[in-house]
């Protein structure tokens, strides 16, 4: 499946760059086209945001379990030398605040929950985001490998012809045959970095298409602006610091509950032995049952290092907000200012000089190494243009995620 998938990926190409549509072509699988916007709305319904809101709702349950009143129990028996008939029932109940403080630890709970899926959300678009651009970027880069496969086979049969009618040298054959092979080798390499970035998309995306595209629009990530935007943003919002911050008062709630329950447990037994031969009436019981719990101190201790390690876990998260979001923003600047350099000037003059050095090579001014060394330099430039779209993609992806902006 994979020699035929990158056979058909390179008709595909070569189709286009012949101004043929990839349908035409026998035996070609059709991409489907996946947007960047389709692709961060998929990222609710990624594997890991659904267990989280999954757990979620288990914490949610977990409330109502709390506020339950305890399970009382009942027994039936009868004896066997008096034979009488006895039923006992037992109902346990808190008291001292351990009703509220377990109301109070699962209520925490839900709350850490529903911020976990929240923090899940932002990372499944981080990584649909970075997927998408990945696939671009490769597509970006194999389209470039098929047009140097192109412009080198081109050279090399005109070289091979000249060489036949004796005008030109053999040296410069060997150089125009080694230019289409390593042309050739680069563009094996490309198709299986398009192979791969499709498949990791369409893994985060649950596609069962083929293949997935990214099309041919290349939508820009929006300008960073100013930093203080993004580090006040993450101050209230970051994913990492609001889960951190909801961890210590479920830290703090557990904490409570261990304190409480430190406290005896209780329990109300009532019941009644009749059909007594050897007694009038009925024989009724009412007690009342305690539990001391010798393992209580034990508890809260564990609960308290619990604490202590959801709170330096929130000071950590502290630390890192703003050192994180500075360095998530300078790298979308750096990668914003290199993109724009190459896409506005370096991608256009190297265009414009391999095309007056074809110019000069067919005037017989220029020789074929010079050509070669161009048309080497455009596929060069072509593949930094689109590191530079990849690199500017998965930087903002990450400064999305430390300081959310909302759906997208």
């Amino acid at each position: 499946m994979g020699h035929h998938f990158r056979l058909a990926t390179a008709a595909a190409l070569l189709a286009a760059s012949a101004g043929i549509r990839a349908e035409d072509v026998p035996g070609t699988p059709v991409p489907r086209v996946v947007t960047l916007d389709e692709a961060l709305r998929a990222a609710e319904s990624i594997p890991d945001v659904v267990a989280a809101r999954a757990t979620a709702r288990v914490a949610e349950a977990g409330i109502r379990s709390a506020k339950a009143p305890g399970e009382p129990s009942a027994s039936i028996g009868t004896h066997s030398v008096s034979a009488k008939e006895s039923l006992q029932v037992t109902v346990p109940f808190r008291w001292g605040g351990q009703r509220s403080a377990a109301v109070g630890e699962a209520k925490a709970a839900r709350d850490a929950s529903n911020l976990r899926s929240e923090a899940a959300i932002a990372t499944a678009r981080r990584a649909c985001r970075v997927a998408w651009f990945t696939l671009a970027a490769n597509e970006d880069r194999l389209r470039a490998a098929t047009e140097l496969v192109t412009r080198s086979e081109t050279n090399r049969r005109a070289v091979a012809d000249m060489l036949e009618v004796q005008r030109t040298s053999r040296l410069e054959a060997a150089r125009a045959t080694a230019a289409a092979a390593i042309a050739t080798a680069e563009r094996a390499g490309a198709e299986q970095a398009v192979i791969a970035a499709s498949a990791e998309l369409r893994a985060l995306l649950g596609s069962s298409d083929f293949r997935l595209s990214a099309g041919a629009e290349r939508p820009m990530p929006p300008p960073e602006g100013t930093m203080e935007p993004w580090l006040e943003r993450a101050r209230a919002a970051s994913p990492d610091l609001v889960v951190a911050q909801a961890e210590v008062r479920a830290a703090d709630a557990h904490v409570e509950r261990a304190s409480r329950e430190k406290r005896p447990s209780t329990w109300l037994d009532a019941g009644a032995d009749f059909n007594d031969p050897t007694q009038p009436g009925t024989d009724l019981l009412l007690g009342l049952g305690i539990t001391f719990p010798t393992r209580g101190r034990a508890a809260l201790e564990a609960a308290h290092a619990e604490r202590d390690r959801a709170a330096a876990l929130l000071e950590l998260a502290r630390r890192r907000v703003e050192a994180d979001v500075e360095t998530a923003w300078s790298a979308a600047r750096a990668a914003r200012q290199r993109f724009e350099a190459v896409d506005g000037v370096a991608l256009p003059a190297a265009g414009e000089a391999a095309e007056l050095t074809r110019i000069a090579y067919r005037e017989g001014t220029l020789d074929l190494f010079r050509l070669l060394d161009a048309e080497r330099a455009l596929a060069q430039t072509e593949r930094d243009h689109a590191d530079a779209y990849l690199q500017w993609g998965a930087a903002f992806a990450d400064l999305e995620r430390l300081a959310p902006q909302g759906a997208p």
